[in-house]
């Protein structure tokens, strides 16, 4: 009897903890949102970049939640390609900007890459933990009063090689935040 008492007052004890987190829990959701970075270059020459600066208020599901975003963070990123010349391969830099200083937050670099590897399969880009912490750092001066950033991202390839010129590479650059929205 003593045992099916214990019992009772440690599932009375779980599910008092599991509603009290449970309602705090039901105030906010979390919501990851891609942000991604189109380029797309072209040329004959063996190093070609294109850069694009995105608006945070740009993208649909930020927009859609803007008001109700209480925190946010770098969560992931990764490369893919859309479409390349034949036989191109390369050394590819990504970078992500703060436009506001042009401090590069984010840098990493992929050596000798076939870029038709990554048609189908994304290249998932490993950002060292300062870069990241300060990227973080940037996002954090989202307020209430300001909202929306804008991040600047470059894509570069250089030590082109390739059987066809002119040399051409489409592809994206996305990176994941990870938000946290008030219901």
């Amino acid at each position: 009897m003593k045992v099916l008492f214990n019992k009772f007052i440690l599932l009375i004890i779980f599910g008092s903890v599991i509603f009290s987190t449970g309602c705090d829990e039901l105030n906010n959701l979390p919501l990851n949102i891609p942000v991604a970075f189109p380029f797309s270059t072209s040329g004959s020459s063996t190093a070609l970049s294109d850069s694009a600066t995105i608006r945070l208020s740009d993208v649909q599901e930020w927009r859609d939640n803007q008001d109700d975003i209480e925190s946010v963070k770098y969560l992931s990123a990764a490369y893919y390609t859309e479409s390349v010349s034949a036989g191109l391969k390369g050394d590819i830099l990504v970078e992500v900007y703060n436009p506001l200083t042009n401090t590069v937050m984010l840098s990493e670099t992929i050596k000798n890459v076939d870029p038709t590897k990554y048609i189908n399969n994304a290249y998932v880009l490993g950002f060292s933990e300062a870069q990241i912490k300060l990227f973080d750092a940037y996002l954090s001066t989202l307020t209430s009063n300001n909202n929306d950033l804008s991040i600047k991202g470059r894509y570069k390839i250089s030590s082109i090689t390739g059987t066809t010129t002119p040399f051409q590479l489409t592809g994206r650059v996305e990176i994941v935040l990870e938000t946290t929205v008030a219901l």
